[in-house]
């Protein structure tokens, strides 16, 4: 599977990026970056030869590049109402559950 090397130096640097990077914007940053280039390697690559692996694959894909695209914003000051720390948690519950019950109504579906 070509996929492996690719994501485990992936996973390495985002270890190597909390190491080195003190600056918790640029940190953000660095790992937003990383995450969309898992989300494009996911859909360019198809990196799992099951098509429900993939799709399942590209679901967490997104989730995680939209998890880190707001925290970025968090981190760097955008100034919102949802991100004020009790609607913060909240939209980040919703978002979460609404992800993982589609991925488990998905999962029941192709079983």
């Amino acid at each position: 599977m070509f996929h492996r090397p690719v994501f485990n130096f992936i996973c390495l640097s985002m270890i190597l990026i909390h190491a080195i990077v003190t600056d918790p914007v640029k940190k953000m940053g660095t790992l937003q970056l990383m995450f969309f280039i898992i989300l494009f390697l996911a859909l360019a690559a198809r990196p799992y030869r099951n098509v429900h692996s993939n799709v399942i694959f590209i679901a967490l894909s997104i989730l995680f590049s939209l998890i880190t695209f707001e925290l970025n914003m968090k981190v760097s000051g955008f100034k919102s109402t949802l991100f004020v720390d009790k609607y913060f948690y909240a939209m980040q519950m919703i978002q979460n559950a609404f992800f993982w019950i589609m991925i488990g109504v998905y999962t029941y579906l192709i079983y």
